[in-house]
Formats: structure tokens, C-alpha cells, sequence
């Protein structure tokens, strides 16, 4: 979920959101925002950042949610983990949507090895960086149902590809 998906101030909390779409999705949704699925020989960790009480443009993960993150890549240290979120880690240069703590989230991910992708969007661009381990994919909104983003992710080698495909081009 993202920032402009709920807020309560507007009748729309975390909880009523996950609710309304495991309602909707049955069996296949978690009703939880912060969850783990497995494909294959990867681990995929769904983040949730959205502030709900006091709305914003910047994403901010609680303590609870770091602290959740760091268990999960403890229990998965043997897997290969990309991790889906919203508010992207890199920096943008509108500095308003920046992540708030950012350093805090930082510092979990230091203490594993196993992360090797993390997956955002927020920035409405097309983003991608290397860092250290971590490739870092920030996807561009795709509302507009105009192109989308494939990513394959090769655990052996611990690479991710990517390739924007454009609608168009396949009509």
C-alpha cells in the first residue's frame, strides 16, 4: 500500500484497507500489510511505510516493523530475500518524499547478507542502483496501463534483471 491508498483522517486505516482486500482476494492476501511469501528459492518480505494517522509524502517504518524485518532476515539468513515496498530507500530530490529515519531502516539491513533486491515505487520514475549487495528497483507509476516493469531475479547468481515493456509494443 502507499501513501495515497489510505489515510485515517479519511475513513480508510491500515486495517480496514487489509481487511477490504483479503475480503475481495480471499486466501491469496495476507491480512497483515507486513508479510512474507515464498517463490521458489526466494523470499519475498512485503513492507508496509505508510503513515495512516498523521498523512504524508515521506514513508516512515515504525520500530515495531523494523524490528518484525529484522526477525524475518534472521529466520530466512539461508534464502536469498527481496523485499516489496512503497517508499523507496534511495534518496529523490524532492526531499519531502524521502523516507523518514531512513538510517534506522539502514542499519537492519546491514546486519544481513541475504538481502539482495528491494522493490518501490512512490517516486513515480524509473530508478535503479546498486548498492553494495542490494539492487535497489524503483518502479514508475504504472496506472496509466501504458508499460510495465518485468523483473527476474537469478538466485544463483544473485542478479536481477529488469525490462520495461511498453503496451504498445506488443499490440
Amino acid at each position: 500500500m502507499g501513501n495515497h491508498d489510505l489515510y485515517k483522517s479519511k475513513g480508510m486505516s491500515k486495517d480496514y484497507y487489509m481487511r477490504t482486500v483479503k475480503k475481495n482476494l480471499g486466501h491469496y492476501h495476507c491480512s497483515d500489510p507486513n508479510y512474507v511469501f515464498k517463490k521458489g528459492n526466494i523470499v519475498f518480505v512485503a513492507m508496509n511505510g505508510v503513515k495512516e494517522v498523521i498523512p504524508g509524502s515521506c514513508g516512515y517504518y515504525r520500530e515495531a516493523e523494523l524490528i518484525w524485518l529484522d526477525k524475518m532476515l534472521s529466520k530466512y539468513k539461508n534464502k536469498k530475500v527481496v523485499i516489496l515496498q512503497h517508499f523507496p530507500l534511495l534518496l529523490n530530490e524532492t526531499k519531502s518524499h524521502n523516507l523518514y529515519k531512513k538510517d534506522e531502516y539502514e542499519k537492519i539491513l546491514s546486519k544481513h547478507d541475504n538481502v539482495i533486491g528491494v522493490v518501490s515505487g512512490h517516486y513515480h520514475e524509473n530508478k535503479e542502483l546498486k548498492d553494495g549487495n542490494i539492487y535497489h528497483i524503483v518502479t514508475k507509476n504504472f496506472s496509466n496501463n501504458k508499460y510495465y516493469k518485468l523483473i527476474e531475479v537469478d538466485d544463483k547468481n544473485d542478479l536481477i534483471y529488469t525490462m520495461l515493456v511498453d503496451n504498445e509494443q506488443i499490440k
